[in-house]
């Protein structure tokens, strides 16, 4: 990520004479703890599958991959990778994301969060909802 913004950055066409203008979108939970965000976090993982034709796929989860090999009719093999996600309390995550928006040059940041209760993944949208309210950020 750090290497293609900052190629976009280097390499950028301002024929218009105005700036780049990058932004991000990043998966981010908010929880009351630090503790509660990282077992939100450490449930969103990566599922990719490699037929046995060299081809190669993310899907959702396990269940996923085995069916869609079962319909592909080939054999494969499946590597699960934990996802990379911005967690921690409101306090946390601000300074996570400001690191980040200073580190590679970020205009605009889009969050998504996929914890999967209704309310708990609404609580964390609320704490992000304010992020930038703080300190006239």
């Amino acid at each position: 990520m750090g290497e293609a913004l900052a190629t976009y950055h280097k390499c950028f066409n301002d024929t218009q004479h105005k700036p780049p203008r990058a932004m991000l979108a990043l998966s981010v939970m908010a929880a009351d703890t630090d503790e509660e965000a990282r077992q939100y976090a450490s449930d969103i993982k990566m599922v990719r599958i490699r037929l046995e034709s060299g081809r190669t796929f993310s899907v959702g989860s396990l269940t996923a991959a085995e069916e869609f090999a079962r319909q592909a009719q080939e054999n494969y093999t499946v590597t699960m990778q934990q996802m990379n996600v911005v967690h921690g309390t409101r306090d946390t995550v601000l300074q996570q994301l400001s690191d980040m928006q200073r580190r590679y040059n970020v205009e605009e940041l889009i969050v998504v969060t996929a914890i999967k209760d209704f309310r708990k993944r609404l609580h964390s949208y609320e704490l992000l909802s304010n992020v930038y309210r703080r300190d006239g950020q």
